[in-house]
């Protein structure tokens, strides 16, 4: 096969060795670009040798007929010299399907980093230390210290009916102002049908709890044996459902997914404006003070 024997003495003739190592790296680029090109070109008559068959001139070739369709692209996606060296780049079959793989990237890594805050003060709140948390993670210890720098508080345990209180609660926010700002309305009623997913909780169109059927209450049903109510409560519509919640979601406490939600809504706080933003930081400060306090702002036991 020949080589380009002549570029190759009039590079090592080069008497710097910065000119000569970038000369060698041009040289080999140009070759790469020359090579492919030759290869390109001899698929193409190969496939056209079959008729413009790709399956029959793939299998010459070992290689697959989406390989060859690749190959014979006139804007081949994957550059020439990730072709000769280097670990192969993600193919995408256009720029727009790479700008939708970023924008995935980052949301993936932006919720793993709100993850992230919350456990380190958690994990340090329980008593490792820095040291311990910086084995366990691998995250820099200016970023640990920064994370739990000055007191740290610790939640509470909250029972389920505080957390169904607070649905309810995020409703009467939500119809509060519905007719004056749709945006703040959306956030507390979106806020109060994620934490019904995330505890279960069945809910109507309205964000509350479902008024119990007539059937389930009253003397007649009073009158009915155990067996009949039970039968009578399967056979009953609830008047609604639980929201659906993502499976990373359902492997949180509500304790976990409120922190999570937390940091969530004081990030898209950040970026909005008005009273949409005030009712996302209104939101997670309730969130914030149910656990930390185990009840609503102003239910507080005396």
């Amino acid at each position: 096969m020949p080589t380009p024997a002549e570029p190759g003495a009039a590079i090592v003739a080069i008497p710097d060795p910065a000119r000569r190592a970038r000369a060698a790296r041009a040289a080999a680029d140009a070759a790469a670009g020359l090579y492919t090109e030759l290869y390109r070109n001899a698929v193409r008559a190969l496939v056209a040798a079959h008729g413009g068959n790709r399956s029959k001139a793939a299998r010459e070739l070992n290689l697959t007929p989406q390989r060859v369709s690749q190959i014979l692209a006139e804007d081949d996606a994957v550059p020439a010299r990730a072709l000769a060296v280097g670990e192969p780049a993600l193919y995408f079959a256009d720029e727009y399907a790479a700008d939708a793989a970023l924008r995935d990237w980052f949301l993936v890594h932006q919720e793993l980093v709100d993850r992230r805050d919350p456990l380190v003060r958690g994990a340090r709140a329980a008593g490792l230390s820095p040291r311990q948390i910086r084995e366990l993670t691998d995250l820099p210890l200016e970023t640990i210290e920064r994370l739990i720098a000055g007191d740290i508080t610790t939640a509470v345990e909250v029972d389920l009916e505080v957390w169904e209180a607070a649905v309810e609660h995020f409703a009467d926010l939500a119809d509060a102002v519905d007719a004056v700002d749709a945006p703040a309305a959306h956030a507390y009623r979106h806020t109060g049908r994620a934490l019904a997913a995330a505890i279960g909780m069945v809910i109507d169109e309205s964000g509350r709890s479902p008024a119990p059927d007539a059937a389930l209450s009253g003397p007649r049903w009073e009158a009915l044996s155990p067996e009949a109510k039970a039968e009578l409560m399967m056979n009953t519509p609830l008047g609604g459902d639980v929201p659906e919640l993502s499976s990373e979601d359902a492997l949180l406490s509500w304790d976990g997914w409120a922190a999570l939600y937390c940091t969530s809504l004081e990030r898209g706080a950040a970026t909005a404006e008005g009273p949409l933003a005030e009712a996302m930081r209104h939101c997670a400060a309730i969130l914030r003070h149910i656990r930390t306090c185990g009840a609503l702002p102003g239910k507080e036991a005396r």
